[in-house]
């Protein structure tokens, strides 16, 4: 039986992105579910900012004079943006403007600096009488707090019935009522408007300014993040919006397979990630100051995040391809918050320059010929998906089009060629229930590029559908993701083997390792990743299948990168020479050691897991199942389960039917963590049992404290104990059925 879940093309995928020939291109929509920033909130909350404006200065200047009138022309103007016939309080207002927004953005940026002048005249003129001045700015305040409750939170409009037909249609049938916005517009600063104009002399300077500050630049219930913190606060400033997605993305650019990636965003949430999993932010031209001594994160090949928004970061930013770069073409809220807070020592004009909402932005974006010059290099070089990005953007949808349409010219004829639509350099994420038009296109357009005559219409292998959540099938955006990484590490873990096991297991076991046996390990690894494929393609909605699809990839989500951790944590500990409070921090689930950083301990965390994994089934007298371990059987649990929400690398590990609850079974690094303090387990089954090492050496080595023998694990793994395991491993088997 075949599923809904595509996991043979996202497997596909996986292998582009382990070859490190991927480049994402992320934009509005990977984020809209957790940060809430679609086009209908971000259009309404500037409307309200100038309307709200121009009722609080009509007020002010009573109907009367030259400023009065053009006040109410700007009223008048606003209302001809839209379709007449629709009042502000009909969510058809707002859906109508959300469809063609950059117009509406460029004339919104023009009003605001027109209505910013007049305040900064007001403020002026009422110098003298500060009372007169805090009152304007109240009346400000509560004319833009009345327009963003009112403004598309009436009921749809009723349509006029047409002739000829039976019932009115709606024109706009998926209009809805708008829910109130939870994040007030903030208050505008007059005093320091009116001091930039004088620096400035340019108005346009304030109605950027104030446009930004309306969409929610400087505002963290808007736009959430802080990333000048330390850990946790970066993750508190987040306010739970960081999703799996994030956390992938942020997880291959660790591992190096991701080094740029390109995001018409504004917001900080992938940064947030990437800075959660360990980069360093690098705010400057110049690498981070060390610190004084050694450091105590243990160290990683790629340890520095560059966020570049302009050329002089481009180019300055640069260090021996140790960064990851977060390319942001359309800038980013970050600088504009770090701008707010100096305002009158910031060069505004080229700052304003990068942070791209207008259509004459846009269309100049084509002589900004860095970013226009990196995007033609990626996509000539790199395949390049398209997360959350609908390509509708007529500027560079046509830059992509142009690109992959001049390749076209340059590749040999379809006779020639042998390519196939599935070789294309070119992915798209979309909704499964929906096509999007502009990604069909550009995917037709990639595979033309490689010498496909005529790509299907219709529909593309490249098109990687996702559904939304709550939908009962796997896999929605956040699955897809995880699943992806699961193929990845997977691919990992086999070349670390191949690569690295016979090393490794040699240096633990004292002794050199039978090349059968190494092979053995490579078969059984190779064909556990095999039995989870073809579980993979049988999901879909029935019952159990997220349940199955949620513990396959704990392994990869949780469990292994909290064993490398704890591996990297504990030998930065023995060098050291001392447990500190920094490294008890980075066991909050989020910092990542990368699988190829070193490959032995990723071999050897492969063997771990097979020995697991055959302990287990013998534990259930089913020794056969042990690839099926973490799968649940007959409706029942599965009879070992990584824990997803444990800082330490732990397992549930069910005993039988007699006993519901599993033991928790932590694979604990001894003695690297504070005297007096242990790490806090969020997960507490019946029981927990703790398998130690000591921190000097490999981590469940030839001398365990309260562990198995390495020796112990690698007969496990290697499948010599049998149907009746030996005595040396019953102790084991012993510690699991009954745990003190």
């Amino acid at each position: 039986m075949t599923g809904s879940f595509a996991q043979d093309r996202l497997v596909d995928f996986a292998e582009r992105v382990a070859s490190a020939n991927v480049v994402f291109f992320v934009g509005a929509g990977f984020s809209r579910d957790s940060e809430g920033n679609t086009g209908e909130r971000l259009v309404r909350r500037l409307a309200a900012r100038v309307l709200g404006l121009c009722d609080a200065l009509a007020a002010e200047l009573k109907a009367t004079g030259p400023k009065a009138a053009e006040v109410q022309r700007l009223r008048d103007t606003f209302k001809a943006l839209h379709a007449s016939g629709i009042d502000e309080t009909k969510p058809e207002f707002v859906w109508e403007l959300s469809r063609n927004y950059y117009p509406f953005n460029d004339w919104c940026v023009s009003a605001l600096a027109d209505l910013a002048d007049m305040l900064c005249d007001l403020h002026h003129a009422l110098a003298a009488t500060p009372a007169a001045i805090t009152a304007l700015i109240a009346r400000v305040e509560t004319c833009e707090a009345h327009w963003l409750a009112t403004i598309g939170s009436g009921p749809p409009a009723k349509p006029p019935a047409r002739p000829g037909m039976r019932r009115p249609t709606p024109r706009l049938a998926r209009s809805k009522p708008m829910s109130p916005d939870p994040a007030k517009l903030k208050a505008i600063c007059l005093a320091t408007l009116k001091d930039i104009r004088t620096k400035f002399s340019d108005k346009t300077i304030l109605g950027k300014i104030l446009f930004l500050e309306a969409m929610g630049f400087d505002c963290q219930e808007v736009m959430a993040g802080d990333l000048t913190g330390d850990r946790r606060t970066v993750l508190r400033s987040f306010r739970g919006r960081l999703r799996r997605r994030h956390h992938v993305l942020a997880r291959l650019a660790r591992e190096g397979l991701s080094p740029v990636l390109l995001t018409t965003n504004f917001d900080l949430l992938i940064e947030g990630a990437y800075r959660l999993a360990g980069f360093s932010d690098w705010a400057s031209g110049a690498a981070p100051s060390p610190a004084p001594g050694p450091s105590v994160e243990p160290p990683t090949r790629h340890p520095f995040l560059a966020r570049i928004t302009a050329a002089p970061e481009f180019f300055e930013k640069r260090d021996g391809g140790r960064v990851a770069s977060i390319v942001k073409i359309h800038g980013c809220t970050d600088a504009f918050r770090a701008a707010r807070g100096a305002a009158l020592t910031v060069d505004w004009r080229p700052l304003l320059r990068t942070i791209v909402f207008t259509y004459r932005e846009v269309q100049n974006w084509r002589q900004d010929s860095w970013s226009r010059d990196l995007v033609y290099t990626l996509l000539r070089t790199r395949a390049v998906a398209f997360c959350g990005y609908s390509t509708a953007d007529p500027v560079l949808h046509d830059t992509v089009r142009n690109t992959y349409e001049d390749m076209a010219q340059r590749t040999p004829t379809p006779a020639t060629a042998g390519s196939r639509c599935e070789n294309a350099p070119a992915f798209f994420f979309g909704p499964r229930h929906s096509k999007e038009f502009h990604g069909l296109e550009v995917l037709r357009a990639a595979s033309r590029a490689i010498g496909v005559g005529h790509p299907e219409l219709t529909g593309h292998p490249n098109y990687l559908h996702f559904r939304f959540a709550g939908e009962p099938d796997v896999a929605d955006l956040d699955e897809s993701f995880a699943w992806i990484f699961h193929a990845v590490f997977r691919r990992r873990q086999i070349q670390a083997v191949e690569a690295e096991l016979g090393s490794v297991a040699s240096l633990l076991l004292g002794h050199p390792v039978p090349g059968r046996l190494l092979d053995k390990v490579s078969r059984d690894l190779q064909a556990l990743w095999k039995r989870e494929q073809r579980a993979a393609r049988r999901w879909g909605s029935a019952t159990g299948d997220r349940v199955a699809f949620a513990h396959t990839v704990a392994w990869t989500e949780h469990f292994h990168p909290a064993l490398l951790r704890d591996m990297a944590i504990a030998q930065r500990t023995a060098i050291l020479g001392r447990p500190t409070p920094r490294l008890d921090d980075l066991r909050d689930g989020y910092w990542y050691y990368p699988a190829n950083e070193n490959f032995g301990w990723t071999a050897w965390g492969a063997v771990v897991e097979l020995a697991l994994r055959r302990l287990t089934a013998h534990l259930a007298g089913q020794p056969s199942r042990w690839t099926t371990a973490s799968l649940p059987a007959g409706g029942g649990p599965p009879l070992l389960s990584p824990l997803t929400n444990d800082d330490m690398p732990a397992v549930g590990v069910t005993r039988g039917a007699g006993h519901p609850l599993p033991v928790r079974l932590e694979l604990s690094l001894g003695r690297f963590h504070r005297p007096g303090t242990r790490p806090t387990a969020h997960a507490l089954p019946a029981a927990t049992v703790r398998w130690e090492s000591g921190t000097r050496t490999l981590p469940w080595s030839s001398a365990p404290i309260q562990g198995p023998a390495a020796a112990t694990l690698w007969t496990l793994a290697t499948g010599m104990v049998g149907t009746a395991p030996p005595t040396s491993h019953r102790q084991w088997i012993d510690s699991l059925r009954n745990p003190t």
